[in-house]
């Protein structure tokens, strides 16, 4: 039977950094990682031949591929599919950009996580006159040790969780770009069986 304040799910000894580990990345300013993102609604029509068919020369077309036989493909599932993933994508995007301004106004705003520090007014006395009521010292603000004890460990705080919600940003914005890579593969698909649609047809009568 555990205590009545004993924590169920106790944090390691040095659990900073995972492993008694320390994050070699604590202090720095890694905002430079996290880009802007956005969905180009650009709906790019299966009628429209890929764009390496457009370009002259033999450097932009793609190398050969083996003979696959017979093919069926619904393109109105697949333009289904496309346009799901971009709507949700474009949502996610834009849930990203605001997550992302919440944590730059937070790695920007001068004691974010704690309190600013007392002023010079809230500190210049002598405690012991302060205690005994005696002089100007009994002015002291009788809080300003605990302010600036909790201004340091907010900084030292921001100081660990800023780079790490830093980089995950920065993966979550890689995820992102993976899945609009993974969309535009679709479309020129859909763009590729089109244009060889259109290059099937029957020879002409003898």
């Amino acid at each position: 039977m555990s205590a009545v304040n004993e924590d169920p799910n106790p944090l390691p000894p040095d659990s900073g950094g995972g492993g008694g580990q320390s994050d070699p990345d604590q202090g720095k300013d890694l905002r430079y990682l996290d880009p802007t993102v956005g969905v180009v609604w650009t709906e790019d029509t299966y009628n429209s031949d890929p764009f390496w068919a457009t370009q002259s020369g033999s450097g932009g077309a793609p190398p050969p591929m083996a003979d696959s036989g017979t093919i069926k493909v619904n393109l109105g599932s697949v333009r289904s599919v496309e346009l799901n993933l971009l709507s949700n994508t474009q949502q996610a995007a834009d849930q990203y950009m605001g997550l992302r301004q919440a944590v730059m106004n937070s790695t920007v705003t001068p004691y974010y996580w704690g309190p600013e520090p007392p002023t010079n007014a809230q500190t210049d006395s002598n405690p012991v006159d302060a205690h005994a009521g005696l002089g100007d010292g009994g002015n002291a603000d009788p809080y300003a040790g605990s302010q600036q004890q909790l201004s340091d460990m907010g900084q030292q705080f921001g100081s660990m969780i800023d780079p790490v919600m830093e980089k995950a940003l920065y993966q979550v914005a890689g995820a992102l770009e993976a899945l609009g890579t993974f969309i535009t593969t679709v479309n020129l698909t859909g763009q590729m069986y089109g244009q060889i649609d259109r290059a099937c047809k029957f020879p002409e009568t003898p």
